[in-house]
């Protein structure tokens, strides 16, 4: 992420928001959670590994905040980057340091990163807090309760860091494709806030769309949405319903900024 783009995020009120949501989650996830001693329940070996908010967010509040939140997360702080630009005539001083294309490039980019990065923070504040509480002991299926159906699960047990390392990318890839959506909402409707929104309201019509589907053909359909593909690190299946989602939630906004990026009356 470029310097200039840090400092335009940091400078705006919205960062706020995130690093304040980020506190709320994980302040739920801990206050509604009985921490016992280390090694008092024996069901599990107890480490920082399995107990944080990723491995066993279901039925934590702190875990169904964050999956509600993950939109707002990676959409608030640079998604309306471009409307704001036209709008305020800024981009007049950017067109005169860079072509067109270049600035729409930079700001997908940046966007893109920014929503990784706030989409993933709740998570690595989750799993640092639990350092601090559990030891990190070497794990396996059976001594941290993890099962098959876990994404990379053949991982877990073999190198736990490459295990995390990958989960995260995914989650940071996950939160740049939802920034991204968002910000060709914001830019297309000239809106603040629509692609904020307006991705959760798409993700929901599409995954209910799929049940109908579904219930009509008398076939059970697999398929995630975003939430479930950000949130979830179970029973993720990646079919042709799913990967076709996600080709669609990617395509539209780059062929739009492509467009976007030639056309003359840009100012």
């Amino acid at each position: 992420m470029s310097k200039e783009y840090m400092i335009r995020v940091f400078k705006r009120k919205r960062v706020w928001i995130c690093l304040f949501l980020t506190i709320i989650i994980n302040y739920f996830d801990f206050s509604k959670r009985t921490i016992v001693a280390p090694l008092k329940d024996v069901t599990i070996l107890q480490s920082a590994f399995n107990e944080n908010i990723l491995i066993w967010g279901n039925g934590r509040l702190g875990y169904f905040i964050y999956t509600f939140l993950i939109f707002i997360l990676a959409s608030i702080c640079l998604s309306d980057l471009i409307s704001e630009d036209i709008d305020t005539k800024f981009i007049n001083i950017e067109l005169t340091k860079k072509k067109k294309s270049k600035y729409v490039k930079d700001a997908y980019i940046n966007n893109f990163v920014i929503g990784g990065f706030f989409t993933l923070l709740p998570i690595v504040v989750n799993l640092m807090i639990w350092m601090m509480i559990r030891p990190m002991w070497h794990l396996n299926f059976i001594n941290s309760g993890i099962d098959n159906h876990m994404i990379f699960s053949s991982i877990f047990s073999k190198n736990i860091f490459l295990f995390y390392f990958l989960v995260f990318i995914k989650i940071f890839v996950m939160g740049g494709i939802i920034a991204s959506f968002a910000l060709f909402m914001n830019t297309k409707y000239k809106s603040s806030y629509l692609g904020v929104i307006g991705v959760l309201v798409i993700d929901i019509i599409v995954q209910y769309l799929i049940s109908i589907m579904s219930s009509l053909t008398g076939d059970f359909i697999k398929f995630n949405s975003l939430m479930e593909l950000t949130s979830n690190i179970t029973y993720i299946d990646f079919n042709i319903f799913t990967i076709l989602y996600l080709l669609i939630m990617i395509f539209i906004p780059i062929i739009y900024f492509i467009r976007f990026s030639k056309q003359r009356d840009f100012i």
